[in-house]
């Protein structure tokens, strides 16, 4: 019996990890500068005083998006030809996923599509993204099938707005965001269950500092901390505070884990379904989900293909 090594051909592209992690590097930046500070620090006493420290970084928040939108676009069409092209079944899926939302995003530019169209479709592509995760690895395909419910869950307000703009009927959406929040933070606690986390005691503190500043901000400054919620990830802040603390030291913890083991592509494309949160913001957002989901779409192809390689000593020996 000859030892399986798999092909050049079937490991997912070193191109499409490289642009994954100055996207997610760039969309991080993003976040905390341009989403996060800038959106805060009008709230700082006396800001007149420090009129030019925050126009530098809210122009070097504005350059950042530009650089994260222009890898976003880059992107794209790298994942959908690197998925199909290199893994397997799961990627052909995925490529599927990514190639509906270029589309959607092209219409949406040159404004062919309505809002609640381009929610749906962007769903849609969404839910694929997952499914093809499903087929790569069911055990961590069904976490991510969470976040994509609870996406399309959030994505739903803005087809029944456009439903009703259109004579079908006020519906009413608060149900569906509700829920959408109860999914997605049930999803943010499985994660490291889900990727098979092996903790360190540093990912444990990384995990429970992140929680506990989650907790104080909800806690000691909501309104504030739910809008910022509200406008970059989608979460309106109607659970307990202690939910989404819980959450988001799981997601940090997570993070932690991945990048101390290695397993940066996996990393990344966590890095850019949290800056990309759930429901319709932008293009631009719902991007950084879908390519999120490719990165673990070929991080899954990557561990497999890993996996598939045998030593040599063990080779020779199984040798026919």
């Amino acid at each position: 019996m000859n030892a399986s090594v798999p092909s050049a051909r079937s490991a997912p592209g070193s191109a499409f990890a490289a642009v994954v992690a100055a996207l997610a590097i760039a969309a991080a930046l993003e976040l905390t500068v341009l989403r996060m500070f800038t959106r805060t620090a009008i709230h700082i006493p006396a800001l007149h005083q420090l009129a030019k420290p925050y126009e530098v970084l809210t122009r070097l928040g504005q350059y950042d998006y530009y650089v994260a939108a222009v890898l976003l676009i880059l992107a794209l069409p790298i994942a959908a030809v690197t998925l199909g092209a290199r893994a397997g079944r799961a990627g052909v899926l995925a490529s599927a996923g990514v190639g509906l939302f270029t589309a959607v995003a092209l219409l949406a530019r040159f404004e062919a599509l309505d809002d609640g169209l381009q929610a749906a479709l962007t769903a849609v592509a969404v839910v694929i993204m997952a499914a093809a995760l499903l087929v790569a690895n069911p055990r961590i395909g069904v976490a991510f099938a969470l976040f994509a419910a609870a996406f399309a869950l959030a994505s739903s307000n803005s087809v029944l707005q456009s439903l009703a703009q259109h004579g079908y009927g006020a519906m009413d959406g608060r149900t569906p965001l509700w829920l959408s929040e109860v999914i997605v933070v049930g999803f943010g606690i499985a994660t490291p269950f889900a990727l098979s986390i092996r903790a360190t005691r540093r990912d444990m503190t990384v995990g429970v500092a992140a929680g506990l500043f989650a907790l104080a901000m909800l806690l000691g400054a909501a309104p504030t901390t739910k809008i910022l919620m509200l406008w970059n990830f989608g979460l309106t802040g109607v659970l307990p505070a202690v939910a989404y603390a819980a959450a988001l030291g799981a997601v940090a913890l997570t993070l932690a884990a991945l990048f101390s083991d290695g397993r940066r592509l996996a990393a990344c494309g966590l890095v850019l379904i949290v800056a990309g949160g759930i429901g319709m913001h932008s293009t631009y957002q719902s991007g950084l989900v879908v390519l999120g989901l490719a990165a673990f779409v070929a991080a899954v192809a990557a561990d497999r293909d890993q996996a598939a390689i045998v030593p040599p000593a063990e080779a020779e020996g199984l040798s026919a």
